[in-house]
This record gives structure tokens, C-alpha cells and sequence, in this order.
């Protein structure tokens, strides 16, 4: 009897301890999982900052991607000579055309250098020329329009660019020895300067063809209108060619060189 009884006494003690066993290994569980998981969510957060930190580092393929990102978003600059603008307006396709080389095409509004000459008209209606050089990002076709001519009380000028209302300090006057009537420029660049212009005096006026010399001032040569074989003021086009100057007159070619001589050619204008 004794060791039944104490059989049933001791049975007890064991099952009871079973729950507590239970509770022990779901806290152990419980623990480790939570560990784990945060173990997880620190690699999670360390590949997030690697990658962060790769895409604003230069080299990196995530920074050559972003940086190609922005500037496909970055708004495209009108552009050279280069910005995507619409085509002159009416007036300023008709207004008289300037023929300095060195402007941008229509395609760009980077700064660059331009050379412009001016007329300035006189009392006695002869013109002074000025030249301006200044770095402009206007794409104004017309010279007149885009400079503003100013003869000060000394006789000598100054020039505001109008796209900026700056003065332009690189201005000469190119006529200090003689003044020009009615000229009209044919060709122009910051080196080369070929206009039409009357000569008077006389028995008359006439047009002449005239080469100046854009630094300072002095005409290299010119041409009358009985040198050509059908003179024609309203058709006269010239360009460079080479060293020399290449007329069209009436549909006939002639070249010019440095000294005035001229000579017909077939060479296409």
C-alpha cells in the first residue's frame, strides 16, 4: 500500500512539470525567431544603404545611369551656328541680311563671338561704319536690331548689345578716313568686310565694289562697275574663295585677289 501510494503521489508531480517544459521551449523559440528576424532586417537595411550610397557615387553603374536619367528630364537648351526655338518671324526673315560667319545656327544659345557692322548716318548722307565685337547669345539675324549705335559728343561710338542692355566695349569706327554712300555690306566676317557703295564725284555717282579692311579702316581695293561686263548693282553676291573674293555679277563668276585684279571663272558660287 505504501508504495501505491506513493506511486499516485509522484505521477502528479511529473505531469505538472510537462506545461512548464512546453512554456520554456515556445519562449526559446519565440526568442531565437525574433533574433533571427532581426538579424535579417539589419542585412536587409545594409544592402538598402549600399545600393544608395553606389547610385550617388561617380564610376558606379547606378550613378551612370542616374546621371543619364537627369539629363534626359533636365529641360532640353534651345541650341550654335545651337535651343530648340521656332523659325524667325516674318519681319526678321525680310530685313537685310547680315552675312557674318561666325553665328550660331539656329539651334543653339551657348555664348558665342560675333562681329557686326553698322551704319551711322551723317548729315551730309554719307555713313560712318562700325565694327562690334562682343559675346552675344541673341540669335537675331539682323545687326541693326540687335546693336544700338550711339555717336557720343567727341565723335567717336559706342554700341549697347540690346538682348542684354550691356555696353559692348570692342567698338571702332572704320571710316576715320573717308565716309561711304548708301553702302550696303555683301559679304562680312570678323576679318573681311566687302560692301557696295556710290562713289561720287565727278561727272557723277556710280557703284563701286569695295574691299576695307576691317582693323583699321583702310579700303584694299576697288571695284568700278566698267569692269564688269554687265554691271547689275541689284544682282551682286560675293563670298570667299581661298585667299580671294569670289563675285557673282549678272550670272557671271569673277575672282578677285588680294590686289583687286579680277578675272573671270567658272568656278561655282
Amino acid at each position: 500500500m505504501k508504495s501505491d501510494r506513493g506511486s499516485l503521489v509522484s505521477t502528479p508531480n511529473q505531469s505538472s512539470q510537462k506545461p512548464m517544459l512546453i512554456v520554456i521551449a515556445l519562449i526559446v523559440i519565440g526568442v531565437t525567431g525574433y533574433l533571427a528576424a532581426m538579424d535579417w532586417m539589419e542585412q536587409d537595411n545594409a544592402s538598402e544603404q549600399a545600393e544608395q550610397i553606389a547610385a550617388i557615387t561617380p564610376g558606379t553603374n547606378n550613378s551612370t545611369n542616374t546621371t543619364a536619367r537627369v539629363t534626359s528630364e533636365a529641360p532640353t537648351r534651345p541650341l550654335t551656328n545651337a535651343p530648340q526655338v521656332a523659325d524667325p518671324a516674318p519681319d526678321m526673315r525680310t530685313s537685310t541680311p547680315t552675312t557674318t560667319q561666325n553665328k550660331p545656327t539656329a539651334q543653339t544659345t551657348d555664348p558665342y563671338p560675333r562681329t557686326v557692322y553698322l551704319y551711322h548716318p551723317n548729315a551730309d548722307k554719307t555713313y560712318n561704319i562700325v565694327k562690334a565685337t562682343f559675346i552675344t547669345q541673341s540669335l537675331e539675324p539682323n545687326d541693326a536690331k540687335l546693336v544700338t549705335l550711339i555717336k557720343n559728343s567727341d565723335g567717336s561710338f559706342s554700341a549697347i548689345d540690346n538682348s542684354t542692355n550691356r555696353r559692348i566695349p570692342n567698338v571702332k569706327d572704320l571710316t576715320a578716313q573717308q565716309n561711304y554712300y548708301t553702302p550696303k555690306t555683301l559679304y562680312a566676317d570678323s576679318n573681311n568686310l566687302i560692301l557696295l557703295t556710290k562713289q561720287i564725284g565727278g561727272t557723277g555717282s556710280a557703284f563701286v565694289i569695295r574691299k576695307v579692311n576691317t582693323f583699321n579702316g583702310n579700303v584694299e581695293w576697288t571695284l568700278n562697275g566698267d569692269k564688269f561686263d554687265d554691271f547689275n548693282a541689284l544682282t551682286i553676291q560675293a563670298r570667299l574663295h581661298k585667299n580671294m573674293t569670289l563675285l557673282n555679277i549678272s550670272k557671271q563668276n569673277y575672282l578677285v585677289d588680294a590686289k583687286g585684279q579680277l578675272t573671270k571663272t567658272s568656278i561655282a558660287f
